[in-house]
């Protein structure tokens, strides 16, 4: 294998596909511009990143291919597929997660290829860190995920720093007609590659949204709750084919007899379950791994892969397949309001409330009323009370073996706890059972981790944008130490402020900014 050649391990000789797919990529490396049809996951990065490696010259310190994309998640996954494949030829590859970290490794080594969101990238040129002067590849990939993030106009911004000789190439798991604009106006008379005439035939497939993180752990779960007889894993990548034969392994489907085994081609067993572990490059494909007498199909997908999903299912039932877990909780929860509701109906009709409600009977019916006060009443449980109990919980240190972090986000910016719970599993790639309780306030967030993950959730989130505000983490070592002894100061706080929970900045530290504890003298001596 070259130095610029990715081994993904997706190459499958199915009718010359494999020979057609080598001289598709050898033309498109000797041309300038081309366009790519293929779903968003690690076994099609190879495919267009090959051409790109190859045009770098490694003597050369100087930034010679730029990588637009949709997130920092996709960044890195793409920084490690051209790392991997130019480690050989010593490419220096940059994943842009964090502005402010970008700029220091900037200055510190120029790298050969550098993959960020176009926000990022178009900050960092106008700030003079990045220079693209040298560049000889710009890369889109995914365009149509960028064009549906309203991306377009920073996307707009890196094209016209970029030499108008460089090479364009477009990703797009299907063509949209933004995506076909965008390549008439940057990437004119682009080969195209990827683009299957035929789509296969209609199947239904049921599918489980995963992160790139959890794609392994989803499996072990589909697997525990189906319980097949047979089954067929299809991968793509090396990649995917080592995470998903360690997981077989565990659950002891090592043997070469073992009724769940992987495929990268081989039609399933006739009715056995096959699980798209990585999505399949074409309806055609996918009808292939079927064969003459299909079973069902589920597919393991991040949520933008669903469109490539429907258009590989070509006109097939595509549903959802909740697995035990997140949907039993949420089924405990329902059943868990239905008995309060039940407990208080049972001591008696409220009067008051009744006579509230009784005017509004003319126009609603009672059901739509109980529900609209029902939303009322959880609007009112999610709004963070800063009370005596809150003081107390915000006070309390982390469980024995948990660390408490601090983050810059709130409810003023929009954030759920959903929200804080996907980019630090996406992140720093941790189980749900290494985050514990997230106390979410207007300003900021403070969420428990476990102890041996702490430092990379810190170094993997700082930077990270939520809701469209770039977050910074640090230990919340603050406000653990806000309580003295027996409580004392958080009592003060409380008299002297009605009631309110009053945080002052540590003075024992370079950041406290103020006096020693001596120089204020004896508090007790003041209010006497």
């Amino acid at each position: 294998m070259t130095a610029g050649a990715i081994d993904t391990g997706g190459d499958v000789e199915r009718d010359g596909e494999t020979e057609q797919g080598e001289r598709e990529t050898t033309s498109v490396g000797r041309s300038q511009n081309a366009i790519y049809v293929l779903p968003h996951d690690t076994a099609a990065m190879g495919q267009f990143l090959s051409p790109v490696l190859e045009r770098v010259d490694r003597a050369v310190d100087a930034v010679q291919a730029l990588v637009a994309t949709t997130d920092a998640e996709t960044a890195l996954a793409l920084a490690s597929a051209a790392s991997r494949a130019g480690a050989a030829g010593g490419a220096r590859v940059l994943a842009i997660s964090g502005v402010a970290r970008a700029q220091r490794l900037l200055r510190a080594r120029v790298p050969h290829i550098v993959v960020g969101a176009p926000r990022e990238l178009l900050e960092l040129v106008r700030a003079s860190a990045l220079k693209l002067d040298a560049v000889k590849s710009l890369v889109v990939a995914w365009a149509d995920e960028i064009l549906d993030a309203d991306g377009l106009a920073a996307l707009e911004g890196v094209f016209a720093e970029v030499p108008k000789d460089a090479a364009r190439t477009l990703v797009a798991s299907h063509m949209t007609p933004p995506v076909d604009e965008l390549a008439e106006r940057y990437a004119r008379r682009a080969s195209r590659i990827g683009e299957r005439s035929g789509s296969g035939l209609p199947s239904d497939i049921r599918y489980v949204t995963v992160s790139s993180a959890s794609r392994a752990t989803t499996l072990r779960r589909l697997l525990d709750r189906l319980d097949p007889d047979g089954a067929a894993v299809y991968v793509r990548s090396e990649l995917a084919s080592a995470e998903a034969e360690g997981m077989l392994r565990a659950l002891g489907y090592g043997d070469d007899d073992a009724p769940v085994r992987m495929t990268r081609g081989t039609p399933a067993p006739a009715g056995s379950l096959l699980v798209l572990y990585e999505l399949p490059a074409s309806g055609t494909e996918l009808a292939a791994l079927l064969g003459p007498q299909p079973g069902q199909v589920v597919a393991l997908v991040l949520p933008r892969q669903l469109g490539t999903l429907r258009a590989l299912a070509a006109g097939g039932a595509v549903t959802s397949l909740t697995l035990p877990g997140p949907g039993a909780r949420a089924t405990r929860r329902e059943e868990a309001l239905r008995d309060e509701l039940r407990a208080m109906l049972a001591d008696g009709a409220p009067a008051r409330e009744l006579l509230a409600l009784e005017p509004l009977l003319e126009e609603f019916d009672g059901v739509e009323l109980a529900a609209a006060a029902l939303r009322l009443l959880e609007r009112a449980r999610e709004r963070p009370v800063v009370g005596a109990a809150d003081r107390a919980s915000l006070a309390a240190p982390a469980p024995a073996g948990w660390v408490r972090i601090f983050l810059s986000v709130g409810t003023r910016d929009g954030t759920t706890p959903g929200d804080l719970v996907g980019a630090i599993s996406n992140e720093a790639g941790i189980a749900g059972d290494k985050l514990g309780k997230i106390e979410l306030r207007e300003n900021h967030a403070i969420v428990e981790v476990s102890a041996d993950v702490s430092e990379r959730v810190l170094e993997k989130i700082s930077g990270v944008n939520i809701r469209g505000r770039r977050v910074l983490a640090r230990l919340d070592q603050e406000r653990e130490g806000r309580t003295g002894v027996g409580g004392e100061r958080d009592e003060r706080g409380a008299r002297g402020a009605g009631g309110r929970s009053e945080w002052r900045p540590r003075t024992d530290g370079p950041r406290g900014g103020g006096p020693d504890r001596g120089d204020r003298g004896d508090p007790r001596g003041r209010r006497d």
